[in-house]
């Protein structure tokens, strides 16, 4: 039984966590390697990538290609789960799901066999937040469904929340620019003497400083997971304020203090802020100790929810109806393929010169034909 780990080139929070899992299932002795591809006409193929761009993870062991067999576990992130089908009927494949919105796409090309997805079984289900559990638990999807988070790099040493300033006039205020910077302008604007740090376009060392030194991080956007600059924001000792949005409003994930929560109009009703000035003026620097606990142990809890994913899958077999229900769905599932495949090459004839320039003699031999 060996993992082959489906990632798109790139150095964002999703190859991370696709990372993250190859080198922590070598380290436990499994066979684990990353593939690095990209997804043309429906189908995945190799991908040119730089394979230094995680040295942190040096365990790592990079495939050249998909050479897929009834011995392997194909990892698809979520971005691909309309694929699962297509490769089902070679391996066994799991999807995870490390965050809702980005694979709500996959979800829409599926519509047209998505009972055959849900079904077979040799698809699986992995969820990387609270938020994508009640998701795919809403579709039907998480029979055998596995936690598996990922974790902040370095993220066992705890580091208090700092002390606030007590001036109100030295706040500074970073965020996220990429999600809910509509709502972030609306608070800035009401409150002209904070200082607010958009993030973005920052290196990892950048981000790191302003995390370390800003007195709040506050996500104005909605999150599709437990997503990565909150948690190293608790990391390097900064309050986190999150909007009950996505994975926001799964406070288990998070365990900040309670006040940690707002909606929309609290940013610009005044509750927001008031909260803001009553932590600076009162706040209880053990009250952060939970969530910081929370993410200093990430990294025990995701090295036993992968143990546990691979010995799920070592002792996996199908039993004769598994085996009869699996040939029948790969069986379907090759016509919606050949389908729509046929579909894409007549639109690519139809709309071709030679066939638009050809299009009066098709007129003349249909009229003769007719006579």
């Amino acid at each position: 039984m060996r993992f082959l780990i489906a990632c798109g080139p790139g150095r964002t929070g999703g190859p991370e966590a696709l990372h993250q899992l190859a080198h922590t299932l070598v380290l436990q002795g499994f066979v684990a390697s990353v593939v690095y591809v990209q997804e043309v006409s429906g189908a995945l193929v190799w991908a040119r990538c730089n394979q230094n761009q995680y040295p942190e993870y040096d365990k790592i062991i990079v495939a050249s290609d998909l050479l897929l067999s009834d011995d392997v576990v194909l990892v698809l992130p979520e971005v691909w789960a309309a694929l699962a089908l297509e490769y089902a009927s070679h391996c066994k494949v799991l999807v995870w799901w490390l965050s809702v919105d980005n694979g709500l796409p996959s979800i829409g090309e599926i519509a047209f066999y998505f009972d055959a997805f849900r079904s077979h079984p040799r698809i699986f289900h992995a969820y990387q937040s609270a938020y994508a559990r009640n998701f795919i638990e809403s579709l039907g999807l998480n029979r055998g469904g596995f936690s598996l988070s990922d974790f902040i790099h370095g993220s066992s040493m705890l580091v208090p929340v700092r002390v606030a300033e007590q001036s109100v006039s030295s706040i500074q205020i970073c965020f996220n620019a990429s999600k809910g910077a509509w709502l972030a302008e609306a608070f800035g604007s009401q409150h002209p003497s904070v200082e607010m740090i958009p993030i973005r376009g920052m290196g990892p060392d950048r981000i790191q400083e302003v995390l370390r030194t800003s007195h709040f991080y506050i996500e104005f956007g909605h999150l599709p997971g437990k997503d990565r600059l909150p948690r190293e924001a608790l990391q390097a000792g900064t309050r986190v304020y999150l909007r009950c949005c996505g994975d926001g409003a799964q406070r288990s994930d998070w365990l900040l203090p309670p006040h940690c929560y707002f909606n929309s109009e609290d940013c610009v009703s005044g509750s927001l802020w008031a909260s803001l000035l009553n932590e600076i003026r009162l706040g209880n620097q053990d009250a952060w100790l939970p969530a910081q606990a929370k993410i200093a142990g990430e990294r025990k809890v995701f090295e036993k929810e992968c143990e546990n994913l691979a010995t799920f899958f070592q002792n996996f077999r199908l039993s004769d109806p598994q085996e009869l229900l699996a040939a029948r769905l790969d069986q379907l599932h090759r016509y919606p393929g050949r389908r729509i495949k046929a579909e894409k090459e007549l639109d690519a004839i139809v709309s071709s010169r030679s066939w638009k320039s050809t299009a009066f003699l098709r007129a003349i031999i249909a009229r003769i034909q007719g006579h």
